[in-house]
């Protein structure tokens, strides 16, 4: 490893002390150090500024901050196949799932190759409006009212075959990665992050006996409303992206890109999955 890019969220995080000690640590370990040229600081010193990461400039992306800031760290390399870790700044931090304090343990056992890769689906997603959109999502997609309250009709197909009609608040369509984000707080089951399918879970759906829908990845589905709703929003990974309408349809299926995470030896997906959702280890 000769280089390494650096990411954070510059309206969340204002520790310049802090990224100039490490940015201090990795280039003592002669490694090449790269901000984007947008997250320009005047109290970092000794950083090269890029207009984007890039395989043939980084090796890795170091991350620091919250979930979120990892999920659009990670789009940001999603389709140079980087590898990405996270120290975790923020509160759950299920993603960026090293804590502030073990840089230096954590870097170590990086340099000396003491990791694997996850290689995590992601999704593909395309807004058909008067002009066509796509978006990468790590996480999650979701369709939701916004501040009307009113239920929303949401016709579903897969492959082009009717699945059904979700009368609901919403769904969410996630990736394993995103199974323990939105869609488990809506009633979506845990995924194990390296399966291979796609879930569909509604938001408050007004039949209860509406559950949770868990598609191959091959699948393709296509979405759209059955109403001429006001303020129906698609949003992808946390962020709104759109109003749609009536006419608007939204086709997802699997990324031919994968997000790559990196893991360490003492942090694997169940023992995470006990630490941040505080469940006993035994009885």
């Amino acid at each position: 490893m000769k280089s390494v890019g650096i990411f954070y969220n510059p309206l969340n995080y204002k520790d310049g002390d802090y990224l100039n000690e490490k940015i201090s640590d990795l280039r003592k370990r002669n490694l090449n150090v790269f901000l984007l040229a947008k997250q320009k600081r005047a109290e970092l010193d000794s950083v090269e500024y890029i207009d984007r990461f890039s395989k043939d400039i980084i090796d890795l992306l170091v991350v620091f901050g919250g979930d979120g800031t990892m999920l659009m760290g990670a789009k940001l390399v999603i389709e140079e196949n980087i590898p990405i870790i996270g120290f975790n700044l923020g509160k759950l931090g299920f993603l960026s799932e090293c804590k502030k304090d073990e840089f230096d343990s954590d870097m170590t056992d990086i340099i000396n190759n003491n990791y694997t890769i996850d290689e995590r689906l992601a999704l593909s997603c395309y807004l058909k409006k008067k002009k066509n959109y796509k978006y990468y999502a790590i996480n999650d997609c979701v369709i939701y009212k916004g501040k009307y309250p009113k239920l929303i009709n949401i016709e579903v197909y897969k492959d082009d075959e009717f699945v059904y009609v979700i009368r609901a608040d919403g769904v969410i369509i996630s990736t394993p990665n995103g199974s323990t984000a939105y869609s488990l707080s809506a009633g979506g089951p845990i995924v194990y992050p390296k399966s291979d399918v796609i879930v569909l879970t509604p938001i408050n759906p007004h039949n209860l006996f509406l559950r949770p829908f868990v598609f191959p990845a091959c699948s393709k589905l296509k979405l759209f409303l059955k109403d001429n709703v006001d303020g129906v929003h698609f949003n992808i990974d946390g962020v709104d992206i759109s109003i749609i309408n009536v006419n608007d349809n939204i086709f997802i299926e699997k990324s031919k890109f994968y997000s790559k995470f990196i893991k360490l030896s003492d942090k694997n997906f169940c023992k995470i999955l006990r630490e941040k959702f505080n469940i006993k280890n035994k009885f």
